[in-house]
C-alpha cells in the first residue's frame, strides 16, 4: 500500500509540475482541458490511499478548506441575492476551481523527498523550455521563422490566440516574443520564477550556474512580471545568505563586486535585439495600463450586494484582470478581505521557505492572474507548515 501511495503521489507531482503546459491542450469536451483530465484521474486514487492513513489537517490544508467553503458560500449567496447571468458558466468555473483545490489539498505539506522530486521535474522542464526558447529566438532573429512550442497533433484550447501571436511575431518590426512550450511569454517567465525559487530559496543556491542560466532565460523572454520576480528572488537569496557581524560586511563587499560585474556584463546584453524589445516595452505606457486596467473594477458602481459578495465566478469581465481585482470581481469585498486574512494567518504558520513562496505568489497577483490561473497548483505544492517540517525533521 505504501509503495502504491508513493507512486501515486509522484504521478500527482509530475502532473502538478506540468500543469501550466497541460492546460494549453483541449479535449473533445469543450470546457475540459488535458490538465483537468489528469487531475480528475489522480484525485480519487490519492484520496482513497490517504484516507487509509488519515488526514493531518495542517495549516496549509486548513487554508484550502476555509477558502473552498468561502467560495461555496459565496456561490449560494450570489445565487440567492442577485442575478447570475450565466449560471452554467459560473457553476462550471467554480467546479473546476474547487477541483484544483482538491488537488492542492491532497498534494500539500508533503515530505521533503516529494518536494525534491517536484524540484527535479521542475528543473528538467525549466531547462528544456529555456533551451527551446533560445532556439526559437535564434531562428526568429536569424531566419524570420517561428518554431512552435506546441505538440503538432494535439488541439489547443485557444488555437486562435496562438495563431494571432505567431502572426504578430512574424510581422516585421512587431517585437515578437517567443513562448517556448507555454501559452504566452509571461507563463514561461513565471514557470522559470518557480524553478528559481526552488534553486535559490529551497536549495539555497546549490546549482548556482543553473540559476544564472534560467535568469538569463527570463530576461530574454522579455516577461516584465518574470523579470521583477526574478530580481526579488535574487535579492532574497543574497539577504538569506548574509551572516551576522564581520562576515556580513565581507559578504556585502562581495555582493557589491558581483553587482559591478553584472553591470559590465549587462552592457553587451543590452545591445542585443531582445533587450531592445524589452527597453521599448518598458517605455510603452500601454504595457502598464493594459496590465493594471483591471484595478478599475474597484471604481465601478455596483449594487451593495455585488460590492460585498461579487458576481460569482462569472467570466463576463471586459478587460484583463490580475488576481487581486479578479478576486474582488468574483467574491466581492468580503471575499477579498477573507482571502488576505487567510493568507496572513497561513504566513504565520508556514516555515521560512514557504513564506518566500507565499510572498512571491501574492506579489505576482498584483500584475498577473495567479490566484485563478495555470500556476495555482504548482505554487501551492511548495508550501509546508512549521509543525509539519518540525515533525519530519524530528524536533
Amino acid at each position: 500500500m505504501n509503495k502504491c501511495k508513493d507512486i501515486t503521489i509522484k504521478i500527482g507531482i509530475i502532473i502538478c509540475m506540468l500543469f501550466p503546459i497541460l492546460m494549453i491542450y483541449a479535449t473533445p469536451i469543450s470546457f475540459v482541458c488535458v490538465a483537468d483530465v489528469f487531475i480528475i484521474g489522480v484525485i480519487p486514487f490519492l484520496f482513497f490511499l490517504m484516507c487509509k492513513d488519515g488526514f493531518d489537517l495542517t495549516p496549509v490544508r486548513q487554508f484550502i478548506i476555509q477558502y473552498g467553503f468561502m467560495i461555496l458560500i459565496n456561490y449560494f449567496l450570489v445565487f440567492s441575492l442577485s442575478q447570475i447571468n450565466d449560471l452554467f458558466g459560473v457553476t462550471g468555473s467554480m467546479g473546476r476551481y474547487l477541483l484544483y483545490f482538491g488537488g492542492m489539498f491532497l498534494l500539500s505539506d508533503l515530505d521533503d523527498k516529494y518536494i525534491k522530486s517536484a524540484g527535479r521535474v521542475l528543473r528538467c522542464v525549466a531547462v528544456a523550455s529555456t533551451v527551446y526558447l533560445f532556439i526559437q529566438i535564434l531562428i526568429l532573429e536569424g531566419f524570420g521563422w517561428y518554431l512552435p512550442g506546441t505538440i503538432p497533433f494535439l488541439k489547443t484550447v485557444n488555437p486562435q490566440s496562438f495563431a494571432d501571436q505567431i502572426f504578430f511575431m512574424l510581422t516585421p518590426g512587431s517585437n515578437g516574443r517567443p513562448m517556448s512550450f507555454f501559452q504566452e511569454p509571461s507563463h514561461y517567465g513565471f514557470y522559470i520564477v518557480i524553478a528559481l525559487y526552488y534553486e535559490l530559496i529551497y536549495e539555497k543556491g546549490k546549482h548556482f550556474l543553473l540559476a544564472i542560466f534560467l535568469s538569463v532565460g527570463v530576461l530574454f523572454s522579455v516577461s516584465s512580471t518574470g523579470i521583477i520576480l526574478t530580481v526579488f528572488l535574487w535579492v532574497k537569496y543574497v539577504i538569506n545568505g548574509l551572516p551576522a557581524g564581520r562576515a556580513r560586511r565581507k559578504n556585502v563587499k562581495l555582493v557589491f563586486a558581483l553587482f559591478i560585474c553584472a553591470v559590465m556584463l549587462a552592457v553587451p546584453i543590452l545591445n542585443t535585439n531582445r533587450m531592445q524589445i524589452l527597453l521599448r516595452r518598458v517605455g510603452r505606457s500601454d504595457v502598464y495600463t493594459g496590465r493594471f486596467d483591471g484595478f478599475g473594477v474597484f471604481a465601478e458602481k455596483y449594487s451593495l450586494v455585488t460590492m460585498l459578495f461579487g458576481h460569482g465566478m462569472d467570466e463576463g469581465y471586459y478587460t484583463f484582470m490580475p488576481g487581486i481585482p479578479m478576486t474582488y470581481y468574483y467574491f466581492g469585498l468580503i471575499g477579498l478581505i477573507l482571502l488576505f486574512l487567510f493568507c496572513f494567518v497561513l504566513y504565520l504558520k508556514v516555515d521560512n521557505k514557504s513564506k518566500d513562496m507565499l510572498l512571491l505568489f501574492l506579489i505576482a497577483n498584483i500584475g498577473s492572474n495567479m490566484f485563478f490561473g495555470h500556476f495555482l497548483i504548482p505554487c501551492w505544492l511548495f508550501l509546508r507548515s512549521k509543525k509539519r517540517v518540525e515533525k519530519i525533521s524530528g524536533y
